[in-house]
């Protein structure tokens, strides 16, 4: 048996040979797609690029001989389908730029560009899978929500039904990504490995992506080489974007930044005395999260905190659970229509901006109108603040926040809702990428 085992497997040798093959295969095949589509006047594929790290430690020490970190730029060729003709075109997007529209943009025109209706409407059905997720006598109503997040109007620009997006790796190089330089090197040496020419450069645009560093390296690039007047040595021809991913992993640090709070806080709103409460870590820098674990708390509280809007608006003191157990008992289940009617509700009350500014006025709370209203409480018993580590403890606390003497709102109330609102727009991100859905990202992305 073990002499089956070795005549059947590969010497290491005979696997690098294998995979050289296939890439230089690959590679060779890309050229010819770039080729092709250059002819048509189209451009079919973009780059994504990050920056790489290598730690060599030296193990056995002698002279001249030091640990070092290799550094270099990693690329992906990624194929773009089901693009409108000329939507690269360079001369169409050189006059755009030429116009300056831009100059009228305000901060009032890019709010109002924001479909907000939609907007409410995916929180709602957010709201809606939560409680559908939670409660087991709902759980046959997931495949009716996953449809409406797939169908209109809530579906804005869905890839197409079977569509598989096509990738290239591409060879790494040594250069640095985040210097002018290096940039310059960096996307010739991708240009180069994808066939992409100069001659090229006169007609169509290239979509160049990556993390915020190497978007703010690009933009400087474009700049300090504008007065060249070729459009391949100038990079004119190139757009940088930051890539969707990195957007929501610093969209997290600034919810993380706004809503963690102290670490000994006594603010039931902070993050951080919700984490202590179910014994999750504080991240140690709120500028730069540990991803994965600061996306599980923040979900986690998150749902925690939409469920209990769910038991506070529908009355079901105690439990959740056993309400619906009940609704079962006397064949009362609502439907999703009638659940969806009530997200809208919760929505504007406790994630909204106008649920925010209501919170920080006693008049405006007790004025509002009907849909908007919330019923006062009894108030609530506050709870010891957990345990920290020393680490924590020896952190500097901020200033206290002092209200103002005329302040008549409800803070807590207000960090609340706009937790609820921030962190519910991320979620909706994060389910719209793997939804293949890009109408529905862009919107976030507007907000």
């Amino acid at each position: 048996m073990l002499n089956e085992s070795i005549a059947d497997s590969e010497t290491l040798s005979v696997t690098r040979v294998a995979l050289d093959s296939m890439t230089g295969s690959s590679l060779a095949r890309l050229r010819e797609l770039v080729k092709e589509a250059t002819d048509r006047r189209q451009t079919e594929w973009c780059l994504v690029l990050d920056n790489v790290q290598e730690y060599c430690p030296v193990y056995e020490g002698g002279i001249a001989r030091q640990s070092i970190l290799k550094v270099g730029t990693a690329g992906t060729a990624i194929r773009l389908e089901d693009c409108q003709p000329g939507a690269f075109d360079l001369d169409s997007h050189l006059a755009r730029v030429a116009q300056k529209k831009r100059k009228s943009m305000t901060t009032e025109s890019l709010r109002t560009d924001i479909d907000w209706n939609h907007v409410h409407a995916i929180q709602a059905l957010h709201w809606v899978r939560v409680l559908v997720d939670y409660i087991p006598e709902l759980n046959n109503l997931s495949k009716e929500i996953s449809a409406r997040f797939r169908s209109e109007p809530l579906a804005l620009h869905r890839m197409r039904e079977g569509r598989k997006t096509v990738v290239q790796p591409l060879g790494t190089n040594a250069e640095r990504e985040t210097e002018i330089q290096g940039m310059a090197r960096a996307i010739l040496d991708f240009d180069e490995q994808m066939g992409v020419g100069a001659e090229a450069a006169n007609q169509l645009l290239f979509w160049v992506r990556g993390d915020g560093a190497s978007y703010s390296t690009a933009l400087r690039l474009q700049r300090y080489l504008c007065s060249i007047p070729d459009n391949h040595n100038s990079f004119r021809n190139r757009i940088t974007t930051p890539e969707i991913w990195h957007t929501k992993a610093t969209m997290i640090n600034s919810i993380a930044t706004n809503h963690y709070g102290p670490a000994t806080s006594k603010d039931p709103s902070s993050l951080s005395r919700c984490s202590g409460a179910v014994n999750f870590k504080r991240p140690a820098n709120l500028s730069s999260c540990d991803y994965y674990p600061t996306v599980r708390s923040m979900s986690l509280i998150w749902e925690t905190r939409v469920l209990d809007c769910w038991r506070i608006h529908l009355g079901s003191t105690p439990s959740l659970l056993l309400y619906f157990a009940d609704l079962v008992e006397r064949n009362e289940l609502p439907t999703l229509e009638f659940l969806m009617e009530q997200a809208a509700i919760l929505v504007n009350r406790h994630a909204s901006q106008a649920a925010y500014e209501q919170a920080l006025s006693s008049a405006e709370s007790i004025n509002a109108p009907a849909p908007m209203r919330i019923p006062f409480g009894s108030g609530s018993h506050v709870h010891p603040a957990p345990d920290f580590d020393a680490q924590s403890a020896a952190e500097p606390v901020p200033n206290v926040h002092e209200e103002a003497r005329n302040f008549d709102g409800d803070r807590v109330l207000a960090n609340s809702i706009l937790f609820l609102q921030d962190f519910g727009w991320w979620t909706e991100l994060a389910y719209a990428v793997p939804e293949g859905d890009i109408g529905r990202v862009f919107e976030i992305m507007k907000v």
